[in-house]
């Protein structure tokens, strides 16, 4: 199962805070993007006051960094269809595997493999 949650402030929370979740999908935009949109939600601050509010968090590049999967939404509704499609598809792949082979079966193939070899040289080391 996928479980997912919205942390607006997931990054600036800290190590303990990231270690929690096993896969960090970021939405970012372009500096520039941000400062748009931020000014057409806000009408009543002026500019300076937009880019003092933006300065004032995380950067949004050091976010692309810690992230795992980055949603790029700097173009129109049909382009962020599109990346989240594909955000969606690198998700699914990483939690069912790629080609049906997740991590913990192939831990679990490796732990009876060891267990097999282990127990077939204690068998050979007993019969000499």
């Amino acid at each position: 199962a996928i479980v997912a949650a919205e942390v607006p402030l997931l990054f600036e929370a800290g190590l303990k805070m990231r270690l929690l979740f096993g896969i960090k999908v970021v939405i970012a935009c372009t500096p520039e993007v941000q400062l748009d949109r931020l000014r057409q939600r806000n009408t009543d601050l002026t500019k300076e006051q937009c880019q003092q509010r933006i300065d004032s968090q995380m950067p949004v590049a050091r976010k692309v960094d810690l992230a795992d999967i980055v949603i790029w939404n700097n173009g129109s509704l049909e382009e962020l269809e599109i990346e989240v499609e594909r955000a969606r598809v690198e998700i699914f792949a990483r939690v069912h595997g790629y080609f049906g082979v997740t991590l913990v079966r192939i831990i679990t193939v490796a732990c009876a493999f060891v267990s097999i070899c282990c127990s077939y040289d204690i068998l050979q080391s007993s019969l000499l």
